[in-house]
Protein backbone atom coordinates (compact mmCIF):
# COMPACT_ATOMS: atom_id res chain seq x y z
CA UNK A 1 0.00 0.00 0.00
CA UNK A 2 1.71 3.46 -0.95
CA UNK A 3 0.63 5.95 0.97
CA UNK A 4 -0.24 9.70 0.03
CA UNK A 5 2.06 12.26 0.57
CA UNK A 6 0.82 15.50 2.67
CA UNK A 7 1.90 18.90 1.99
CA UNK A 8 1.72 21.43 4.81
CA UNK A 9 0.59 25.21 3.07
CA UNK A 10 0.49 28.17 5.37
CA UNK A 11 -2.71 29.62 6.41
CA UNK A 12 -3.97 32.56 4.84
CA UNK A 13 -6.54 34.62 5.17
CA UNK A 14 -10.03 35.42 3.25
CA UNK A 15 -12.05 38.44 3.15
CA UNK A 16 -14.19 38.92 6.23
CA UNK A 17 -11.85 36.43 8.22
CA UNK A 18 -11.31 37.96 11.80
CA UNK A 19 -7.15 38.47 12.89
CA UNK A 20 -4.99 40.10 14.93
CA UNK A 21 -2.02 41.64 13.62
CA UNK A 22 1.58 40.08 14.92
CA UNK A 23 4.50 42.09 13.92
CA UNK A 24 7.41 40.40 13.04
CA UNK A 25 10.78 42.28 13.80
CA UNK A 26 12.25 40.36 10.57
CA UNK A 27 10.22 42.49 7.89
CA UNK A 28 11.53 44.34 5.56
CA UNK A 29 8.47 46.82 5.15
CA UNK A 30 9.24 49.73 7.04
CA UNK A 31 5.78 51.46 7.92
CA UNK A 32 4.95 48.56 10.42
CA UNK A 33 8.20 49.60 12.46
CA UNK A 34 7.36 53.13 12.95
CA UNK A 35 3.76 51.86 14.81
CA UNK A 36 4.27 49.77 17.43
CA UNK A 37 1.01 50.04 18.38
CA UNK A 38 -0.43 47.69 15.36
CA UNK A 39 0.60 44.93 17.54
CA UNK A 40 -2.01 43.13 18.19
CA UNK A 41 -4.74 44.93 17.07
CA UNK A 42 -7.69 43.12 15.87
CA UNK A 43 -9.55 43.51 13.03
CA UNK A 44 -10.64 41.72 9.88
CA UNK A 45 -9.96 41.66 6.38
CA UNK A 46 -11.50 43.46 3.77
CA UNK A 47 -9.77 43.30 1.06
CA UNK A 48 -6.77 41.17 -0.86
CA UNK A 49 -4.39 42.87 -3.17
CA UNK A 50 -3.29 40.46 -6.05
CA UNK A 51 0.25 40.13 -6.20
CA UNK A 52 0.91 41.33 -9.42
CA UNK A 53 -0.91 44.72 -8.37
CA UNK A 54 0.35 45.76 -5.95
CA UNK A 55 3.90 46.99 -4.72
CA UNK A 56 3.66 45.81 -1.12
CA UNK A 57 6.62 43.13 -0.80
CA UNK A 58 4.05 40.59 -0.30
CA UNK A 59 1.59 42.59 1.83
CA UNK A 60 -1.27 42.00 0.20
CA UNK A 61 -4.14 41.75 2.75
CA UNK A 62 -6.04 45.02 3.92
CA UNK A 63 -7.20 44.50 7.45
CA UNK A 64 -9.63 47.25 8.57
CA UNK A 65 -8.97 47.70 12.78
CA UNK A 66 -12.13 47.23 15.08
CA UNK A 67 -11.92 49.87 16.99
CA UNK A 68 -9.52 52.12 15.19
CA UNK A 69 -5.61 52.05 16.71
CA UNK A 70 -4.34 55.35 17.17
CA UNK A 71 -0.64 55.90 17.35
CA UNK A 72 2.19 58.80 16.50
CA UNK A 73 2.21 59.31 13.02
CA UNK A 74 4.60 61.03 10.46
CA UNK A 75 7.86 63.58 11.35
CA UNK A 76 5.58 65.72 13.79
CA UNK A 77 4.23 62.46 15.62
CA UNK A 78 0.92 63.85 15.68
CA UNK A 79 -1.33 61.14 17.25
CA UNK A 80 -3.95 60.15 14.37
CA UNK A 81 -6.38 57.21 13.86
CA UNK A 82 -5.46 54.10 11.62
CA UNK A 83 -8.67 52.72 10.44
CA UNK A 84 -6.62 49.98 8.54
CA UNK A 85 -3.52 48.77 7.00
CA UNK A 86 -2.13 45.92 4.75
CA UNK A 87 0.04 43.47 6.30
CA UNK A 88 1.61 39.84 4.97
CA UNK A 89 -0.33 36.37 6.12
CA UNK A 90 2.35 35.67 7.99
CA UNK A 91 1.81 38.85 10.12
CA UNK A 92 -2.03 37.79 10.61
CA UNK A 93 -3.38 35.04 12.77
CA UNK A 94 -6.95 33.68 13.02
CA UNK A 95 -9.06 34.96 16.05
CA UNK A 96 -11.85 32.59 16.31
CA UNK A 97 -15.38 32.96 17.29
CA UNK A 98 -17.18 30.85 19.88
CA UNK A 99 -18.72 28.33 17.17
CA UNK A 100 -14.99 27.61 15.39
CA UNK A 101 -13.32 26.67 18.36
Amino acid sequence: MTATPVYWEPWTPAVGDRVRVRLSAECPVTWTHDAPELDGAPGYVRNIFPAHEWQGQGHNYYVAFDPPVHYPHGPKRIIMPYFGCVFAAIELEPILTEGEL
